[in-house]
């Protein structure tokens, strides 16, 4: 079974445009990232007003040298960027709770 995330691929314009935009940086062959996609569904409608939800296949070489400016290192990996700024990375399957700290954080920020 091949894995999909829940949101949609990032587009170039949103990276750069985007008020805040959260990416769950992901891999067709990584098993923690169905965990997270997951663990993101079930927290996404809580966050839906100050977030935009977006993902990005690793392994698509379209986005080798955005994933290089992330400094993605490993998946799966949340980048929370502003205005095409990474403000954040996180790595690996966060828990539910976790998860939800961390965008609380981010999404009541000013």
């Amino acid at each position: 079974m091949t894995f999909l995330p829940g949101s949609p691929q990032v587009t170039l314009a949103e990276i750069a445009n985007s008020q805040r935009l959260l990416v769950h940086c992901w891999a067709s062959w990584n098993a923690h990232d169905r965990v997270l996609g997951q663990r993101l569904n079930a927290v996404r409608k809580d966050f839906e007003h100050s977030l935009l939800f977006r993902s990005c296949d690793i392994d698509d070489p379209h986005f080798a040298e955005t994933l290089r400016a992330w400094n993605v290192l490993n998946v799966p990996a949340l980048v929370l960027l502003e205005r095409g700024h990474k403000r954040g990375v996180k790595y690996g399957a966060l828990s539910e709770q976790d998860l939800t700290v961390f965008l609380r954080e981010w999404a009541d920020q000013p």
